[in-house]
């Protein structure tokens, strides 16, 4: 492994059709048995964390929704079927691509700190990070906000109409699933702490069980006063009131104000160039600017007959992450009260710079700063792509399992716990204020080439995420897989420090590499645990007069599902 002097790879070119696709060879993929075949179709395609998701989004396209339309509806039925990972009391973020102006653009739904936090009298307490549960560690939801700002702008259906499906699922109930039952299970100490948990998931004392049926009529009430309002009754209405009352009880930092105020925030993406690809991620308060600066700092190197398994590639990977983070954890925080020196974080130069401290040899156990924590994994994401050329990444989440641990009284809605991510470090940038967006780990990327779209792509896995999407786009990019294969290659995560956790899938020999290089690496059998994340994506393969083919991949990792027509 080497510094760049040409090109990463020889005679590396983006596949933008079918055909191309189809003699793609795999030979430099790893030996494993495809679990499944990724989902093709000419009139779009959708992904989503749960098939009762992904169904009601591809009945959206079948009726002649866009994708807009699609991804929205699929967050609503995500609300509900995967309720411990989001909800409308969480926040969402999206990165569209409108195809009439040939332009993305990127929607900033996360939420502020109340007008009551204090950082001081946080510190004042002798705490030296902020809670993790409890209505201290709540910021006002953004999810409905993100919701009704995409489907008004560029949506051809009514929140009222996209939200029906979602609706009929928290009333009429769903069955509980062998990855749901399993969650549960994991959150049981969560759940016995709160009645009105108790009594959704565990009635009578017992926690349900695989095939039981879910019924939330509260949460499906609150649906259905958001829907009809178009979202108003959330932050300006009834439900406003009863939450804000909510707060005030438990003493939480939040009020009628508050959320009065709150509203999705279109923004302009980030992006850079990757291997003859534009790759865009949403600016701060995400982490999206990490993304860039990984794939940036990769791109330096050369690499002679490698495959997505060598260890000298991962281990370039796991220490450029390293460095991405540190960058990460120094300057990302909401822009209204930092300016991060975003231009020099992703440029090309500042890469150079980065990449000369990598020791192709030896791990470094220490680069991160600030915000070094493992961070739970509870985010579900959906993608969507129609005949008319729009894309949408979504991704939305309530940060812990169950957020908060509070559900606000009788409405059914679990609240987040995103205000845990500021820090109570005085004068960091990410430093609790009210009025202020907490950092966010939520990463959705759009890829494009040429200005078209090729790949809408993303994953669940705090920390993850931004190491996975690098993973499962070298994997398609430059290692040839298709999306789904892409996405079921074993992978790695990194840590803090030395502490990897990594897919026995590698193989053998590189597992005993990166140990000699000083990686302290924790094994799993390869797509057995969700620490890995959940992606998914949708490729778009341009085939001329014909128009486009789409290919969507998900992760058996987690509960997601691809679906094309």
């Amino acid at each position: 492994m080497r510094r760049r002097s040409t090109s990463l790879f020889i005679a590396i070119a983006l596949v933008v059709s079918s055909s191309a696709f189809v003699s793609l060879s795999q030979t430099d993929s790893p030996q494993q048995l495809p679990w499944r075949q990724p989902a093709l179709g000419n009139h779009g395609a959708v992904t989503a964390g749960h098939p009762l998701a992904a169904q009601a989004g591809l009945d959206i396209l079948k009726n002649g929704g866009n994708a807009v339309d699609a991804a929205v509806a699929m967050a609503g039925v995500l609300a509900v079927v995967r309720p411990h990972m989001n909800g409308i009391g969480g926040d969402t973020f999206m990165l569209i691509y409108n195809a009439s102006e040939g332009r993305v653009y990127g929607l900033n739904g996360s939420g502020r700190a109340g007008s009551r936090a204090d950082a001081d009298a946080f510190r004042a307490r002798g705490l030296q990070r902020m809670p993790v549960r409890g209505l201290n560690a709540v910021t006002v939801p953004g999810t409905v906000s993100a919701w009704a700002a995409a489907s008004s702008r560029f949506g051809t259906r009514r929140l009222s109409a996209l939200l029906q499906p979602a609706i009929r699922l928290a009333f009429g109930g769903f069955p509980v699933s062998q990855r749901l039952g399993s969650d549960l299970q994991s959150a049981r100490h969560i759940i016995s702490r709160s009645a009105e948990l108790s009594q959704t998931f565990m009635p009578g004392g017992e926690l349900l069980a695989v095939g039981d049926l879910v019924t939330q009529a509260n949460l499906g009430e609150s649906l259905r006063v958001v829907a009809e309002s178009n979202g108003e009754a959330f932050y300006r209405g009834d439900l406003a009131g009863t939450l804000a009352d909510y707060f005030s009880a438990g003493e939480g930092l939040i009020t009628r104000e508050d959320l009065a105020d709150q509203s999705a925030e279109w923004v302009e993406p980030v992006v850079t160039s990757y291997h003859g690809l534009d790759v865009y991620a949403l600016p701060p308060n995400t982490q999206g600017i990490a993304l860039l600066m990984l794939l940036n700092m990769i791109e330096e190197f050369d690499f002679d007959r490698i495959t997505a398994t060598s260890p000298e590639y991962l281990h370039l990977l796991i220490e450029a992450k390293k460095l991405a983070f540190a960058d990460r954890d120094e300057h990302v925080a909401d822009p209204a009260g930092y300016e991060a020196p975003i231009d020099s974080l992703i440029s090309k130069v500042y890469a150079g710079i980065r990449a000369e401290m990598i020791d192709p040899q030896r791990a470094a156990a220490e680069r991160q700063t600030g915000q070094s924590r493992r961070l739970d994994d509870d985010t579900v994401v959906c993608t969507s792509a129609d005949i008319q050329g729009n894309v949408v990444v979504l991704i939305q989440s309530l940060f812990n399992s169950f957020g908060s641990g509070e559900v606000a009284g009788s409405t059914g809605i679990i609240l987040q716990n995103r205000g845990a991510l500021f820090s109570l470090e005085q004068g960091h940038p990410n430093e609790l204020t009210a009025g202020r967006r907490p950092y966010h780990t939520l990463c959705p990327s759009l890829i494009m080439h040429n200005g078209s779209p090729v790949l809408g792509l993303a994953t669940p896995g705090g920390d993850g995420q931004v190491q996975t999407l690098v993973q499962v786009i070298n994997n398609w990019h430059l290692f040839g897989m298709d999306i789904q294969s892409a996405i079921e290659a074993p992978r790695f995560r990194s840590y803090d420090g030395l502490d990897v956790s990594i897919e026995e899938g590698v193989g053998p020999e590189s597992i005993s590499d990166l140990e000699l290089r000083g990686h302290r690496l924790r094994l799993f059998r390869t797509g057995q645990s969700v620490d890995f994340g959940g992606a998914q994506g949708i490729v778009i393969l341009q085939s001329g007069a014909a128009g486009s083919v789409f290919m969507a991949g998900a992760d058996p990792r987690r509960e997601a599902i691809a679906l094309a027509w």
